[in-house]
C-alpha cells in the first residue's frame, strides 16, 4: 500500500510540474512561411482577396474531396466568409473570413476551427524584380489550457508543411494566368445588361459543308424591296 501510495504522489507530482511548466510557455504560437511567384503582385492578390479560388491552391481540399463548402458576404473583400464541414480526421469543421484588405499589400483574416480553437492568417505580398514575394502567417492564442500551450510548441511543425504545400501550388496556379499588372489601377464590381450574342462554329479544315434542302432552309423576310434590272 505504501509503493502505491508513493507512485501516486509522483505521478501527482510530475502532473503538477508540468502544469507548471505549460504556463511559462509562450501563450500565442507563431507560423509563417513564404514563396516567390512569377506573377504581378496584382494578380497574386486578386486570388487571395476572395474564397471562390482558394481550393485551387488549398493543401487541405485534396484531403476530403467529399467535403462541402459554402459561401457568405461579399466574393472579395472585407465580410467574404467560407465555410466548410468534412471529415473530422482530415479537414474538420470550421469557417474563414476576410476582416481586412489593405490593396495589394495584405489580407487578413479570421479562422475558427470549431474544437480545435481559433486563429488569424496574414498574407503580405511584397513587389520584386521578377514578381511577388508572398508569406502566409499564422497567429493562434493556445489560451490558458496547460495541453494548447505545449501544443503550440510542435505547431510550426504540424503546420508547416501544409503552408508549403499550399504556396508551392499556389506559385502554379498564379504563373499559369495572363501576365497582365493592373497594380495601381481602379477596379470595381459593375452589373452589365445582358445581350442576345450570336455564335456561329467555324468548321473543322477537311469538313464539307452541305446545304439543307430548300424546304429546311429558313425563310428570311426584308422590308427592303429590291429592283429587278431589265
Amino acid at each position: 500500500m505504501g509503493l502505491l501510495k508513493k507512485i501516486g504522489l509522483g505521478i501527482l507530482g510530475v502532473v503538477i510540474l508540468l502544469t507548471i511548466v505549460a504556463f511559462l510557455l509562450p501563450r500565442t504560437a507563431h507560423m509563417e512561411r513564404s514563396i516567390a511567384i512569377t506573377a504581378p503582385r496584382a494578380t497574386v492578390f486578386s486570388i487571395l482577396h476572395g474564397f471562390r479560388s482558394f481550393n485551387k491552391w488549398s493543401p487541405w481540399a485534396e484531403m476530403d474531396p467529399q467535403a462541402r463548402y459554402t459561401y457568405e458576404g461579399p466574393d472579395f473583400g472585407v465580410g467574404a466568409k467560407q465555410t466548410w464541414s468534412g471529415n473530422p480526421k482530415t479537414v474538420g469543421t470550421g469557417y474563414q473570413q476576410i476582416t481586412e484588405v489593405r490593396p495589394p499589400e495584405s489580407i487578413t483574416s479570421d479562422l475558427d476551427f470549431g474544437a480545435q480553437g481559433k486563429a488569424v492568417t496574414r498574407f503580405l505580398l511584397a513587389s520584386d524584380g521578377r514578381g511577388t514575394r508572398v508569406t502566409w502567417i499564422l497567429d493562434a492564442d493556445m489560451g490558458m489550457n496547460p495541453v494548447s500551450r505545449y501544443f503550440g510548441l510542435m505547431f510550426d511543425r504540424m503546420m508547416g508543411p501544409d503552408f508549403e504545400k499550399g504556396l508551392a501550388k499556389l506559385k502554379i496556379y498564379a504563373e499559369s494566368l495572363p501576365k497582365v499588372d493592373f497594380d495601381g489601377l481602379p477596379v470595381e464590381k459593375v452589373t452589365v445588361q445582358s445581350v442576345p450574342v450570336a455564335f456561329c462554329p467555324r468548321p473543322a479544315r477537311g469538313t464539307i459543308r452541305r446545304s439543307p434542302p430548300r424546304s429546311e432552309r429558313p425563310t428570311i423576310r426584308s422590308d427592303c424591296s429590291s429592283r429587278r434590272r431589265d
